[in-house]
């Protein structure tokens, strides 16, 4: 049997534009979906009912990292949240070889910060820091 191929996220890389948000810990990614018409009628075979596909939601995409409460794209991140900022801007991720940190594909959106939480604070485990963005327009994949 020939070895894996698969591999793991790390040296992967979450960006705000061009700026790389440090200790990004976790990427979970977008599950974009087809909304659809009904097109059912009195004559559809077998009383079943048929569908088209209309446009696709791109999704949401949910990065965490370790809360370093010193780095100023974090900081801004929290900030913009917090005051109500809700302009699309670009971001992206990058998805990179394991030994190398060569980027493999990246993945690159039109998103605003839809939530943005610091948690959790208590004596045992890391502080987390956990951004949603909506994605807005198509997903460029490269």
């Amino acid at each position: 049997m020939a070895a894996t191929q698969g591999q793991v996220g790390y040296q992967s890389k979450a960006y705000r534009g061009a700026t790389q948000i440090i200790e990004c810990k976790g990427i979970e990614p977008s599950e974009p979906v087809f909304d659809e018409a009904e097109f059912t009628h009195l004559e559809s075979l077998g009383r079943t009912k048929e569908f088209r596909p209309t446009m696709k939601d791109p999704g949401e995409v949910t990065l965490t990292f370790n809360r370093v409460l010193s780095d100023g794209v974090q900081n801004a991140i929290e900030d913009d949240y917090h005051d109500g900022v809700t302009d699309l801007e670009t971001w992206k991720y990058e998805i990179c070889h394991n030994v190398t940190a060569a980027v493999l594909r990246t993945y690159t959106f039109t998103a605003y910060i839809r939530t943005c939480v610091t948690a959790p604070v208590n004596t045992s485990d890391p502080i987390e820091f956990r951004v949603t963005l909506r994605i807005s327009g198509a997903i460029t994949i490269t």
